[in-house]
């Protein structure tokens, strides 16, 4: 389940889906796989909505499958990081995950972000449902195969460059 902390609100969806996590808890199910459609500032929100629709149309059904209505950036920060790994096609997700020590399946032949896939933290797999299947099964059973994409060096930077600006602000006020 997601936890908010304080001075944090779900929307309605979140909540619904908050109550669909923790009854998975005790479903008799291997995984269960939630799916969030996430946009960037290219697609409009018209866009994105339809994507959803469509992908519930498919997967809704499904039952170890949970579709979340598009989320707001912590909330989507917070499932990423409670996440195992991640398949996607947008390449801010496969810069953030990485940080998170998340293993990315690239669903795309090419990637703007090819930094990821050089370092290992990221697996081009195209849209072949063999090839998926494959490369996502080898990272839910095959630990040493999850702990090196999860170990890789992160290209895209290690998570310290704000303390980095701090110190480098507070030497020059110094």
């Amino acid at each position: 389940m997601v936890a908010l902390g304080k001075g944090n609100s779900r929307t309605e969806a979140e909540e619904e889906a908050a109550a669909r996590w923790e009854s998975e808890k005790e479903a008799e199910i291997d995984y269960v796989f939630k799916v969030v459609v996430v946009g960037d500032s290219a697609v409009g929100k018209t866009q994105l909505l339809a994507r959803f629709e469509a992908m519930t149309e498919v997967l809704g059904g499904i039952d170890n499958v949970a579709m979340i209505d598009p989320l707001d950036y912590p909330n989507f920060v917070r499932l990423l990081s409670l996440c195992h790994f991640v398949m996607t096609d947008s390449g801010g997700v496969q810069e953030e995950a990485p940080a998170l020590a998340k293993p990315v399946l690239v669903m795309r032949e090419t990637t703007e972000r090819p930094e990821g896939v050089a370092a290992g933290t990221a697996k081009l797999v195209g849209n072949d449902e063999e090839v998926i299947v494959t490369e996502a099964s080898r990272l839910l059973d095959d630990k040493a195969a999850y702990e090196a994409m999860a170990r890789a060096h992160n290209p895209f930077g290690d998570g310290k460059s704000s303390e980095r600006i701090a110190r480098i602000i507070l030497d020059s006020a110094a």
